[in-house]
């Protein structure tokens, strides 16, 4: 497969995962420099593969810093979550 339609695909399956994950696991944004997790609600995913969140920042959030908290406090990134379940690689 090629990285056009493995990005187009993942995009795809990552719009499944938000619907399932929707009022039930919070979305959280990894801060690298403060190695911190911040909540947001109110975002739009764009066919790139990058969040955008108003009331966060300005700029696109990346993928890979994007996190989801499950039952038991834990914090799963939303990307690797997504391609080990679909097997996107």
């Amino acid at each position: 497969m090629t990285g056009c339609i493995k990005s187009v695909l993942l995009n795809n399956v990552i719009k499944i995962e938000l619907f399932n994950l929707k009022n039930i696991c919070p979305l959280l944004y990894k801060c690298t420099d403060r190695n911190k997790y911040v909540l947001f609600d109110n975002y739009k995913l764009e066919n790139n593969n990058m969040f955008m969140v108003g009331d966060i920042s300005n700029r696109p959030l990346k993928l890979k810093h994007v996190y989801f908290k499950n039952g038991y406090n834990k914090y799963i990134s939303l990307e690797e979550f997504t391609r080990k379940k679909y097997n996107i690689y």
